[in-house]
């Protein structure tokens, strides 16, 4: 099932699908971050696709867009996030994807995880992140992770 995963730059029609699947207040739960509204996310994906630094790709399978994933630097740091629409969760999509993707790209990476997220910390795990760190935040703990 996995064969069928492959990674593509984004295109306009992207962007509504993305949306909806930020918007899920599971995945926002589940990911502790908040929800763009719609002409906040709207505004921020043509930044972030229109920015030469920041790399972009979506996760397609049979042909249906079921996730991003971006890469940027922050304090020297380059960091990887990524993003499955509720329903491709616990298929192992997420694994293989960030697995491709950061084959794409320059090491070291980072990573940043709420400590309750325990699924995107096994995704790192699985594709060779190691935990380096941690930091406060309002509602726990961050965890740093990082591959070389």
């Amino acid at each position: 099932m996995l064969s069928r995963l492959k990674l593509r730059s984004p295109l306009p029609d992207d962007v509504e699908i993305l949306y909806q699947q930020q918007a899920d207040p599971a995945a926002h739960q589940m990911a502790r971050f908040e929800p763009r509204d719609v002409i906040t996310f709207y505004q921020h994906w043509h930044d972030i696709t229109h920015n030469p630094e920041i790399t972009v790709l979506v996760i397609e399978h049979d042909n249906k867009v079921i996730g991003d994933l971006v890469c940027w630097t922050e304090e020297g740091q380059r960091i990887v996030g990524y993003w499955l629409g509720q329903e491709y969760w616990g298929q192992g999509f997420a694994s293989q994807a960030l697995s491709l993707f950061t084959e794409q790209l320059e090491h070291p990476l980072h990573a940043y995880v709420h400590q309750a997220n325990l699924p995107s910390q096994r995704v790192l795990e699985k594709c060779g992140f190691i935990p380096c760190g941690q930091f406060s935040v309002d509602d726990g703990i961050e965890l740093l992770f990082r591959l070389d």
